[in-house]
């Protein structure tokens, strides 16, 4: 299978639901703020999605176990190119979301956050339920591989929007947000990319966008209450300052 016909394989309608993702990720507040440079909403966006950057390599690998019977069938029913980007897309995901937690670090001592601070972050109850739902959750090997590409779709357009303020570019470090923008081409296809024509690929039959788009706006949703509470946080603390 060719890298046109994998691509043939994502579902027509998935720039759709990433424009879906794009309007709620941009009307959230922790976006204005981030925007806008707001030194102590990008502290807390750090320290408290930390958890999960953190442990999202762990969660793919639990994923891969939880359903590796379900998915051995799905592989054995590409070619053989096709069968090797399934496998090779796992692993670079691994790790490059290994070197993501790196850049997050990085990228977090620039506010004056140091990786000892971030590591004593508790995980709030959103956060270990999104590490829940992308460890595997409820739901079969579909629904897992549909709420990865959400994580992808959310990082790509928080990067994406909040890069496009100078405010925003001055106040933190770019390295973890530069990782997730400007990788589309037309001579590959991103990982977001494949984990869909995959997911498509698992579902065995036409996937139905509406249950595609509930998962990954439910995703979404958890990650904007996730930023409420940061931006929260934040004014609590200029209260009390």
């Amino acid at each position: 299978m060719s890298l046109s016909n994998l691509r043939g394989m994502i579902p027509s309608w998935a720039g759709a639901v990433k424009a879906i993702v794009r309007q709620m990720v941009g009307e959230c507040e922790l976006v204005r703020h981030c925007r806008a440079g707001d030194d102590a909403v990008l502290m807390q966006f750090m320290l408290q999605y930390y958890p999960f950057v953190q442990v999202f390599p762990e969660c793919i690998a639990g994923g891969q176990r939880q359903f590796r019977k379900e998915l051995i069938p799905v592989i054995r029913r590409l070619d053989e190119t096709s069968a090797g980007m399934f496998r090779q897309v796992y692993r670079s995901i691994r790790d490059e979301e290994r070197e993501h937690h790196d850049l997050w670090v990085k990228d977090s001592k620039t506010l004056e956050i140091m990786q000892s601070d971030l590591e004593r972050e508790e995980t709030q109850p959103l956060i270990s339920k999104i590490i829940e739902l992308t460890s595997a959750g409820a739901g079969g090997p579909v629904t897992w591989l549909v709420r990865l590409v959400g994580v992808e779709m959310i990082a790509q357009v928080f990067s994406e929007l909040c890069r496009e303020d100078q405010r925003f570019r001055d106040a933190i470090g770019q390295c973890w947000f530069l990782a997730h923008v400007g990788h589309e081409s037309d001579d590959s296809l991103t990982h977001e990319q494949c984990l869909f024509a995959f997911a498509s690929a698992a579902c065995g039959k036409a996937m139905r966008r509406e249950t595609a788009e509930a998962v990954i706006v439910s995703l979404t949703r958890l990650f904007i209450a996730v930023g409420d509470s940061c931006v929260a946080t934040a004014s609590d603390a200029a209260v009390y300052a």
